[in-house]
């Protein structure tokens, strides 16, 4: 047997023993990809490209922004318009501080997630700062080789909110 083949043959029995260890899961990829597509939804909304809504989330995705003013919004074009409306001209940077993904199978998981949003004033409030604090609970789906958001619960939290609420000038 040639030294290639007995470290194939390790290679491949080392990630058949790692699968059946307790505590190792092959859904461990899949909560870093989960993790990253969530995050870059604050990247897309801060840089206001909008369009790319379309990475996180799938076609006829619903969004309940109900705690937040915006309603229950459905379909990947009501979310991409209401973000451009509600953000529009405002300078922002949204973080998400913790998120923990549950219940992942083949096709779908779920996922809980915090953050934070920072909206800063701009001409006569120049200086101004508004922060909401907040979580989104989601269902994901696996869908084309990739995961995407399918419903989304938009649940504000935290307060009293602080800053000038007149910071969102349009």
């Amino acid at each position: 047997m040639h030294l290639s083949s007995i470290l194939s043959f390790g290679a491949v029995a080392s990630v058949a023993y790692a699968n059946s260890f307790p505590g190792f899961s092959v859904a461990s990829d899949s909560i870093s990809t989960i993790k990253n597509i969530l995050s870059q939804y604050c990247i897309i909304l801060d840089t206001k490209t909008y369009p790319d809504l379309s990475k996180v989330y799938t076609a006829d995705a619903v969004a309940d922004f109900t705690t937040i003013g915006l309603g229950v919004l459905s379909g990947l074009p009501a979310i991409e318009a209401a973000m451009n409306k509600s953000l529009f001209g405002i300078p922002t940077q949204h973080g998400m501080t913790t998120s923990y993904v549950s219940d992942i199978s083949e096709k779908s998981a779920n996922a809980t997630s915090y953050y934070t949003l920072q909206q800063f004033g701009t001409g006569n409030n120049t200086g101004q700062l508004f922060t909401v604090w907040g979580k989104w609970v989601d269902t994901l789906v696996f869908e084309n080789s990739t995961w995407k958001v399918k419903t989304r619960d938009v649940v504000a939290m935290g307060g009293p909110l602080i800053g000038n609420f007149i910071v969102p000038t349009h």
